[in-house]
């Protein structure tokens, strides 16, 4: 497996479906990259899913786990729910423990990809052999 995009959830009942469609939608665009594409048929007999979404819930007391639970059925395969004691730096280490992944990416339930998000990943992975890549923020632009 490639990618595991870690997202802690607490109380984020309006916003991890726009985050997990996000991360679905961006993924689209890293998975046609040939070298991935490469990956993929080495692994025909045994297919590996090129990403996981691991959605950490970490005692909300909204409908986030109701919805958490929805996308894990709706993504089989790909959405795993997880469950953490409260706070973020402990829902990242919970999800870091289970991720399968080379590579790590970390999302807050209320932040998603911009479309378009997929591309500049999928070449900043082509294109540079760093360790860490840090990318920008777009703030008070809500929709």
């Amino acid at each position: 497996m490639q990618f595991s995009v870690i997202i802690p959830a607490h109380n984020a009942e309006k916003t991890l479906r726009r985050a997990v469609e996000s991360v679905t939608a961006a993924m689209e665009f890293v998975e046609s990259d040939a070298v991935i594409a490469s990956h993929r048929q080495d692994q025909e007999e045994n297919p590996v899913p090129l990403f996981e979404i691991l959605i950490v819930e970490n005692g909300s007391e909204d409908a986030t786990e109701f919805i958490a639970r929805s996308l894990q059925a709706e993504h089989e395969g790909f959405v795993r729910l997880l469950k953490s004691d409260k706070g973020v730096s402990n829902a990242r280490n919970c999800g870091l423990e289970q991720a399968r992944g080379q590579r790590i990416l970390f999302l807050d339930a209320d932040d998603y990809f911009i479309e378009g998000a997929g591309p500049v990943l999928r070449d900043s992975l082509h294109f540079t052999a760093s360790d860490l890549i840090v990318y920008s923020f777009e703030a008070g632009n809500e929709q």
